[in-house]
């Protein structure tokens, strides 16, 4: 069984949180990055290019709450992360 890397909110929407470089980000769907350029750090760490567009597709301006994570970003995270055990698995290097 594969690991849950997504984890359900209290009231609603998903969390995960990412190792970026010396650092945690914890991404809440929909909700507020805590710091200015978490985002393109999240971005650069994906190796997505971190492009005015990308950042509004996948961090978009939620009003006055600033940029918010997608949770199509967070799914990315799953699939691209190489620290995570499902993507080791389908790279064929998780062990057993």
């Amino acid at each position: 069984m594969d690991e849950v890397y997504l984890y359900p909110m209290r009231r609603g929407g998903w969390v995960i949180s990412r190792l970026v470089g010396d650092r945690w980000i914890a991404l809440h769907q929909d909700h507020a990055l805590f710091a200015a350029g978490d985002g393109e750090l999240v971005l650069q760490a994906l190796n997505i290019p971190a492009t005015k567009a990308n950042l509004n597709l996948y961090f978009p301006y939620r009003g006055k709450r600033g940029r918010c994570p997608t949770l199509e970003l967070m799914e990315l995270c799953n699939v691209l992360d190489p620290t995570n055990p499902v993507y080791k698995k389908q790279k064929g290097e998780a062990g057993v």
